[in-house]
């Protein structure tokens, strides 16, 4: 299983409908919109964990 491509839902900051999207794009990203223009931060450890992972 490739958890690049795997699906996930992050609950939105404004209390909308979930951001969907993958882990491969929590790497990438500094942040992430909802529909609505919602800004969710991700957090650096996060995304070096999900990295550290992928290497390994």
């Amino acid at each position: 299983m490739n958890l690049k491509n795997e699906k996930t839902e992050i609950p939105c900051p404004g209390g909308g409908r979930a951001i969907k999207t993958t882990y491969g794009d929590l790497a990438r990203k500094s942040s992430l919109k909802s529909n609505k223009g919602h800004e969710e931060s991700l957090n650096l450890v996060i995304k070096a964990n999900l990295k550290e992972r992928w290497i390994n």
